[in-house]
C-alpha cells in the first residue's frame, strides 16, 4: 500500500471520528538517561525537590480546593521527580521577573502528577506531559495549559491573557480557521489540542497535516502523527491500540525523521497497555541486538522497564550493560539506581546513585537521591 493511499485513508478515519486498526515524544516533555535524552525528544522528563519554591511566586502545597478557595484562578504546576524539564523550569523560568509577575493574578500550586492529590488532578485533567501549568477558573474548569516553559516573555504573556479569561488556544484555532494555508500554525493548534486530550479538535487540525503535508516535506506529518499517537491516544483518551498503530506508521513512513529517533521506549509502552506484550520486548531486544556496542538501546529498554514497572530483573540487566558502556553518564547510573530500588535493593541502589553524584557533584538532585534510597523513601 502507497503512503498517499495510506494517509488518505488515515484522513478519511480521522474525519469520521475513528482511527483505524489498519496501520497508519525525557521531554513532554520527560527526561531519559542523557545518551538517549535527545532522540526521546518530549518524553518528559529528571525531578524536582518537592517543597521548592521560586522567588517571587507563593507557590503553595497541592492544594486545589484550597487554592480554589481564594476565589483567583489557579495555576496547577504538574511535575514528576524524574522530570529534568520540570527542574529545568523551576530554576529558570520560574524565577524570571516576567514569570513571577503574570504569576500573581493566579493562586499558585505545585503537584507532583505521580502521587497523592497531585495524580487525582493529572487523572481528572487528562494532563499526557511533564511539566504543565494548568489553569483553572474559580470552580475548577479549565480555562487552558501552557507546556512550552522555556522562555518567560511568551510564557508570560499567554498567562496574562488566561488571567483575563481568555484562552490562548482558542483565539489561536479560530486564526488558524482564517489562515487555512498555515500548516504550521495548523500543526501548533492541533498539537496542543492532543496535549489537551480534545480527541476532536485534535484530530481535525492535525488531520489536515496528514493531508496536505503526505510526504513529510514541511516535516509536519511526522509530528502531527507522534502527537497524535504519543499525547492524544497513549496519555490523554488512552486508546492504546490506536496509539501503537499511529507510532508504529512513524517508523514505517518516517524512518529518518527526528520522531523516530528514540521511539521505541514510547511504543513499547503503547504495545505493552494494548496487551501486545510480545511485541514490545521483542522491538526492544532487537534494537539490542543490532546495537550490541551502543549504551543507547540498553538505557532504553531499563527505561521502558522502570517506566512501566514491567521486566525489571530484564531491565536492570540492561542498565548494568548500558553503566558499563557509558559509565560516565550520570543520567543512566541514576536509572539503575531506580530500577534497584524497584526491586527492593535500596542499599545497591543508593551506591549506584552515589556513582551518579560523583559525575555530577554540583547537581542537587544526585545527593537528593543518594539520600532518598538511604532512607527507604518511595
Amino acid at each position: 500500500m502507497s503512503r498517499q493511499t495510506a494517509f488518505t485513508g488515515i484522513q478519511s478515519d480521522l474525519e469520521a471520528g475513528a482511527m483505524s486498526p489498519a496501520r497508519v515524544g525525557r521531554s513532554t516533555t520527560s527526561s531519559a538517561p542523557q545518551v538517549f535524552r535527545i532522540s526521546l525528544g518530549a518524553i518528559c522528563l529528571l525531578l524536582l525537590p518537592a517543597a521548592a519554591f521560586a522567588d517571587g511566586v507563593a507557590w503553595g502545597e497541592c492544594d486545589l480546593d484550597g487554592a480554589l478557595s481564594s476565589g483567583k484562578p489557579v495555576m496547577v504546576e504538574i511535575y514528576a521527580r524524574w522530570c529534568t524539564a520540570c527542574r529545568v523550569a523551576e530554576r529558570s523560568t520560574f524565577l524570571k521577573k516576567e514569570f513571577a509577575e503574570a504569576a500573581a493574578a493566579f493562586s499558585a500550586i505545585r503537584c507532583d502528577g505521580e502521587t497523592g492529590k497531585g495524580a487525582e488532578i493529572f487523572e481528572k485533567y487528562r494532563v499526557t506531559a511533564f511539566p504543565t501549568l494548568l489553569f483553572l477558573d474559580s470552580k475548577g474548569k479549565e480555562i487552558d495549559r501552557l507546556l512550552d516553559l522555556d522562555d518567560a516573555a511568551p510564557l508570560a504573556a499567554e498567562m496574562k491573557d488566561i488571567a483575563a479569561g481568555k484562552s490562548p488556544l482558542a483565539e489561536l484555532s479560530k486564526r488558524a480557521d482564517k489562515e487555512k494555508d498555515n500548516l504550521k500554525l495548523w500543526y501548533d493548534v492541533g498539537a496542543r489540542w492532543a496535549f489537551r486530550a480534545d480527541e476532536e479538535k485534535a484530530k481535525k487540525y492535525l488531520g489536515k497535516i496528514l493531508k496536505d503535508d503526505q510526504d513529510n516535506k514541511k516535516g509536519l506529518a511526522s509530528k502531527a502523527v507522534y502527537a497524535l499517537g504519543k499525547y492524544l491516544f497513549l496519555r490523554g483518551v488512552k486508546k492504546y491500540d490506536s496509539a501503537a498503530d499511529q507510532l508504529e506508521q512513524i517508523k514505517r513512513w518516517f524512518p529518518t525523521s527526528p520522531e523516530a529517533k528514540g521511539l521505541n521506549p514510547t511504543l513499547a509502552t503503547a504495545f505493552l497497555k494494548a496487551k501486545r506484550e510480545g511485541q514490545a520486548v521483542k522491538m526492544m531486544r532487537k534494537a539490542i541486538e543490532e546495537n550490541p556496542t551502543e549504551a543507547t538501546p540498553y538505557a532504553e529498554f531499563a527505561w521502558f522497564a522502570w517506566r512501566n514497572n514491567y521486566k525489571l530483573e530484564e531491565g536492570l540487566e540492561n542498565a548494568r550493560k548500558a553503566t558499563g558502556l557509558n559509565p560516565k553518564d550520570p543520567e543512566i547510573w541514576d536509572l539503575q539506581a531506580e530500577i534497584l530500588f524497584a526491586l527492593n535493593k535500596a542499599d545497591e541502589a543508593a551506591k549506584s546513585a552515589e556513582e551518579a553524584q560523583k559525575l555530577k557533584a554540583d547537581e542537587p538532585y544526585y545527593k537528593e537521591q543518594v539520600e532518598r534510597f538511604k532512607k527507604g523513601k518511595k
